[in-house]
């Protein structure tokens, strides 16, 4: 038995793991799965290679197939059943998501997850699950997150901000399609819960379109940032009482010089009402 240990992994490992390039490719650039385990001879499976056929013919690829180089071809790891497919379909060329070598796991992962996030039929919840995931596994900021996926960097933000902002009644609307992903992301900049729920009721009940939503969170904003009246200092001691708008501490020692000086020209209990004069004249 060798007792040398085992060769590392020169591949970045842990967070660090190196994204797919998504290319289009021809399908006989493509090699099929070394193993594959599925049995693709059922006729529940050639119904659905059928019915998916029909579907790519109809709208295309929606997800990308994971391979990696393999000489000059592309050796496939996920995806199969669409190669196949879109041979039935006889299209001529399919989006791939390309490794430069075979994967580890964490790599492949990835893909998966950027693979998933160019459905089309996902929903915003979905997606921004998708986008938390791919952020997650490679501490990506919103603006790498969106090169890699190929989408608007402003709409990755929307899309994180109505699943990480929402509230969950508000979040259980978006996915039950009572609340449209624009007013949702308007929602969202509520700190409130209760608020949000209140202009979302008045989406789902028709009071309010997405305009509308986003025309009432700037007014709730705007509204709550508005300063409120800042309360006055007040001293007070046996009976006397000073009130003061925002004084600076140089402000308070001269009044205290001043109103010292005042009091000293008092001889008499009876000069008190002398006393405005006193301090003005002090």
């Amino acid at each position: 038995m060798s007792t040398n240990p085992p060769t590392p992994d020169p591949r970045p490992q842990g967070n660090t793991v190196r994204p797919p390039t998504l290319v289009h490719v021809h399908l006989s650039e493509l090699l099929q799965p070394l193993k594959d385990i599925r049995d693709r001879d059922t006729p529940e499976y050639r119904e659905f290679l059928d019915r998916l056929a029909a579907d790519l013919k109809a709208r295309g690829m929606q997800v990308p197939i994971l391979a990696y180089r393999e000489g000059d071809k592309l050796r496939i790891i996920d995806g199969l059943t669409r190669f196949l497919a879109a041979l039935l379909a006889l299209l001529e060329t399919v989006p791939v998501y390309v490794y430069a070598e075979k994967p580890n796991e964490a790599e492949l992962i990835l893909g998966q997850l950027l693979a998933n996030s160019m459905r089309r039929d996902m929903t915003v919840l979905e997606l921004a699950a998708v986008y938390l995931d791919l952020k997650k596994i490679n501490n990506w900021n919103d603006s790498t997150l969106a090169r890699h996926v190929h989408a608007n960097a402003s709409q990755v933000h929307k899309i994180l901000a109505i699943s990480t902002r929402l509230c969950e009644q508000c979040k259980a609307m978006v996915a039950a399609g009572d609340l449209a992903p624009r007013a949702a992301y308007a929602i969202s900049r509520l700190a409130d819960a209760a608020a949000q729920v209140c202009v979302a009721e008045k989406f789902k009940k028709d009071v309010l379109c997405a305009q509308g939503v986003e025309a009432e969170v700037t007014r709730l904003l705007a509204g709550s940032k508005k300063t409120k009246a800042e309360k006055p200092l007040g001293l007070e001691h046996e009976g006397i009482a000073l009130s003061a708008k925002k004084p600076t501490l140089e402000a308070l020692r001269a009044f205290a010089e001043k109103f010292n000086s005042a009091v000293k020209k008092m001889k008499t209990a009876e000069d008190v009402a002398d006393l405005p004069y006193l301090f003005k004249n002090a």
